[in-house]
């Protein structure tokens, strides 16, 4: 990057931070949804995005998510952030947490590494900042939409490089900051269980997820799960078991979110469901509940629009190009099983030996200093 990608890089982020938050206040607005539980910054932010995920799915219909496009969301979220924040901007903490993130995202934007998928990534993000949805044409990269990647198109200005790892950064900011303020707190409580895994939580974070500045798709959704956990977590140890229709509404919102950014996170539906079997509840207002599935419809819709499947390449979820998603599949299973060239048999267990041989000193140098810090 350039000196003034360097200079471009810490007011985009202040911006692009304050305007997303201020969408996340017109949800609580307009839904009613408190947000003190725990008092995690990442909440309103995270609802920030996926409102602005679901206004611009549905203008990507018709426009592309051209810099102009992008320029004018950034200045309606500040203007709705300054219009119902009653000056959050000036107090303190706000203050500090502002300065935390652009210092901490700055650092490591300059320094953290890049992710081998950059351009693989790059392709996706380029065809909406150039068509609308109806102009984007299955290929082998643009049919594996991730809604992470739609959501950077529309903070990105492409005449500025250092603009294209802006949400991530801030994410993966706040997520830090979060953790280690959620630790502290739930040490002078005594609320041990929170404490400890906000501690191995920040730990890993600091030390095996700090290449934040890439592409790459796994780490948002991670930290979407992880915030799952803590209210998961905290709500255990509560003495009212009860779950509000608010609480319930944000790990929805966090839940479908986390799916449409890794269809890997589905799983947590499947824990969800067999948690809340077994839980309390309160003045639930299921209709509400179904504003989070939104977000999933429109990513949905966007798949079939691409690629002729609701998820490209699971084959059975497809309605045009199935023997492509069949190819497809077999790529991805032999690749993921540690054969680069994708030639082995995906068949039986003959593959393990070529998987433990391409990926196991990578998981070591990428793992070890975690897992020892476990065991300790």
């Amino acid at each position: 990057m350039n000196t003034l990608n360097y200079l471009i890089y810490p007011f985009h982020t202040l911006l692009v931070f304050i305007s997303v938050v201020g969408y996340g206040l017109v949800l609580n607005r307009v839904l009613k949804i408190d947000n003190n539980l725990l008092n995690l910054k990442n909440i309103v932010f995270i609802k920030g995005l996926f409102f602005i995920g679901i206004i611009l799915g549905f203008v990507n219909l018709f426009f592309a998510i051209n810099n102009n496009l992008s320029i004018a969301v950034i200045i309606i979220g500040l203007f709705l952030y300054f219009l119902l924040s009653k000056n959050n901007l000036l107090k303190s903490h706000e203050l500090k947490l502002i300065f935390f993130i652009l210092i901490f995202s700055s650092f490591f934007t300059i320094f953290s590494g890049v992710n081998d998928d950059f351009d693989y990534h790059l392709e996706i993000i380029n065809n909406y900042k150039s068509e609308n949805l109806f102009g984007i044409e299955h290929g082998r990269r643009t049919s594996y939409n991730n809604f992470w990647l739609f959501l950077n198109s529309i903070f990105i200005l492409d005449y500025f490089s250092s603009t294209y790892f802006t949400i991530g950064s801030i994410l993966y900011s706040i997520a830090v900051y979060d953790t280690y303020k959620l630790f502290k707190k739930s040490i002078k409580n005594e609320n041990f269980y929170v404490g400890i895994f906000s501690l191995f939580l920040l730990i890993f974070l600091l030390g095996v997820l700090n290449n934040f500045k890439d592409f790459g798709t796994d780490v948002p959704g991670f930290i979407l799960l992880s915030y799952i956990f803590f209210f998961l977590l905290y709500k255990s140890f509560d003495v009212n078991e009860n779950y509000t229709n608010e609480e319930l509404f944000i790990i929805l919102i966090l839940a479908c979110t986390a799916f449409v950014l890794k269809i890997t996170n589905t799983l947590i539906f499947l824990y969800l469901s067999i948690i809340f079997l077994n839980l309390k509840f309160s003045k639930i207002n299921f209709l509400k509940l179904l504003i989070p599935l939104t977000i999933i419809v429109i990513w949905f819709f966007q798949n079939i629009n691409i690629s002729g499947c609701l998820i490209w390449p699971i084959e059975i979820t497809c309605f045009k190009n199935n023997t492509l998603a069949v190819e497809e599949s077999y790529l991805i299973e032999s690749f993921a099983k540690g054969d680069i060239n994708t030639g082995i048999s995906v068949e039986s267990f003959s593959w393990i030996q070529t998987w433990f041989k391409n990926h196991f000193d990578k998981i070591i140098e990428t793992y070890l200093l975690f897992i020892i810090l476990i065991l300790l």
